[in-house]
């Protein structure tokens, strides 16, 4: 009997104890379950935003090309195709930048004489030439324009002193005056060989008549009446000079597009020009109106 007992106690010990450590492995969560794979969707593309310039950088003006060598390429190409209008905004876009070279004014020339601009196809063509002046092509151009229009001009033959580069003028003359310094100092006070002595002296001698020219060159430019940095061109239509700032004033003369003149005074919106042309090719003087005139050089500070 009292084994019977004890087997029920240990029976029920047994089956208490299994109970147990079913309720505790119940209590564990259970492992996480593993995502089913998802397929990517496809990337949608996203604009980025406009760059924003910093408070001190300064954005080129959008009318000028970043790359001038690209714009007088695409200009150039739509000249060609006779599209002329958009050839004409490329070339003066490069212009508003700072960039101005003979063949580009030259084009422009073509395009204004296209247009039916005689004044400003001269106006180019004499930046032309200011840039390079015995273009044959050029000076082709504005003799015909002349005998169409009979434009008065400070150059008859198309080309003057005007038209010399001071900036050459003035190194080759400097670079004559110190060879010049040199080669006496070297005479005088080294005393070269007998052999030696006369390839100097004729170098010497030879050097002479460049310092000479070249002076005479640069006093030539500085007291030129009328150089191209300050001359202006009739652009537009035909207009006349008046012997006051007034147009009920009495006429000096008629000045066709594509004339010259050089101004000396201004009064309000006159102009009072030297004009060439006069009798016995002695130039005249009178008023004309600003608004009829545009600088035959486009930049400040020479050329």
């Amino acid at each position: 009997m009292s084994r019977l007992l004890i087997s029920c106690r240990l029976t029920l010990l047994l089956s208490a104890c299994a109970g147990l450590l079913t309720v505790r492995a119940d209590v564990n969560p259970p492992p996480p379950a593993v995502p089913a794979p998802v397929e990517a969707a496809a990337a949608v593309p996203v604009t980025p935003p406009a760059a924003v310039p910093l408070p001190d950088q300064k954005l080129p003006s959008p009318t000028v090309p970043a790359n001038p060598d690209a714009a007088f390429a695409r200009a150039l190409t739509a000249y060609k195709a006779g599209v002329i209008e958009d050839a004409r905004r490329e070339f003066l876009a490069i212009v508003e930048g700072g960039q101005l070279s003979a063949p580009l004014a030259h084009n422009l020339g073509n395009i204004e004489f296209r247009r039916g601009n005689p004044g400003q196809a001269v106006l180019w063509y004499k930046r032309a030439l200011a840039l390079q002046p015995f273009s044959p092509e050029t000076l082709q151009n504005l003799r015909t324009i002349r005998r169409q229009t009979a434009f008065v001009s400070f150059d008859p033959w198309g080309l003057s002193f005007s038209h010399l580069n001071p900036r050459w003028i003035g190194l080759g003359t400097t670079v004559a005056a110190w060879s010049i310094g040199l080669l006496v100092l070297w005479l005088a006070w080294l005393t070269p060989r007998p052999g030696r002595r006369w390839p100097l002296v004729t170098l010497l001698i030879l050097l002479l008549p460049v310092l000479a020219a070249g002076s005479w060159l640069t006093w030539k430019l500085k007291t030129d009446p009328h150089p191209l940095t300050k001359r202006q061109i009739v652009s537009g239509k035909e207009t006349s000079a008046y012997a006051a700032p007034a147009e009920a004033s009495s006429t000096v003369m008629s000045l066709p597009s594509g004339s010259e003149v050089v101004p000396l005074e201004t009064r309000g919106n006159w102009l009072y020009c030297i004009i060439p042309g006069g009798e016995e090719d002695q130039p005249l003087r009178g008023w004309i109106r600003a608004a009829k005139l545009e600088p035959l050089w486009p930049y400040a500070g020479g050329r």
